[in-house]
């Protein structure tokens, strides 16, 4: 190969810009876990419905995973969650037209654990101070989504609704509840130092080149 066509596309893939979601995910949010349970689905004693927990990015990249702590309180169903804004009064949007991701997951069971969910599919790109919602449902089946009272996540705050899109949503019996999660966020390269890095490698590398007058095959 030709060294001067070697070191210009060396100079060339250094220079290429890297994108988020090259980059290793890392948790933004979460809510800790505790005993004060919520429940998710179409049956029981105080008819469960949809359910809701507000938070506010706090970096700027790509939203790939959320995680959920419930237990399945009934055999079989899935759990779908969703991702959509919030309107100026913190409560989240009542339409299924204003999801922005959504996954599922069937692996839930009788024991209370963290559930992922996998977003990666629908490249959300978030940024600090985003105030969104994580809505849990589920069409067969109910499940108890476990959180804990004291008000232990500030930035936002737990909601319910019977399961129909055209409800709005309602805060929590309980005020202080917030319901356990754990976003994760693929963050993008700072720019200016990537910048900063880039046209140091171009500057060694063209310097290498020139120090090379003769170009051999």
């Amino acid at each position: 190969m030709n060294r001067c066509y070697a070191y210009a596309t060396a100079i060339a893939v250094w220079c290429m810009p890297h994108s988020a979601s090259s980059a290793t995910a890392v948790l933004d949010q979460s809510s800790p876990t505790g005993s004060a349970q919520t429940l998710v689905g179409t049956g029981g004693v105080d008819t469960p419905g949809d359910r809701a927990q507000t938070f506010v990015v706090g970096l700027e990249g790509v939203l790939t995973a959320i995680e959920v702590q419930v237990a399945q309180s009934t055999i079989g169903g899935t759990l779908m969650l969703d991702v959509r804004p919030s309107d100026a009064s913190g409560r989240p949007l009542a339409e299924n037209g204003s999801i922005l991701a959504s996954a599922s997951n069937a692996s839930a069971t009788g024991i209370p654990s963290f559930a992922s969910f996998d977003m990666s599919a629908a490249n959300l790109f978030v940024s600090p101070g985003d105030r969104l919602a994580i809505v849990l449902r589920s069409n067969s089946g109910t499940f108890s989504w476990y959180g804990q009272l004291s008000d232990p996540y500030a930035a936002g705050s737990a909601f319910f609704r019977r399961g129909f899109s055209s409800d709005s949503w309602t805060a929590s019996l309980s005020p202080d509840v917030d319901i356990a999660f754990r976003t994760y966020v693929a963050p993008v390269p700072e720019p200016r130092g990537f910048l900063l890095i880039t046209s140091t490698l171009a500057t060694l590398a063209f310097n290498r080149l020139i120090t090379r007058p003769t170009c051999t095959a």
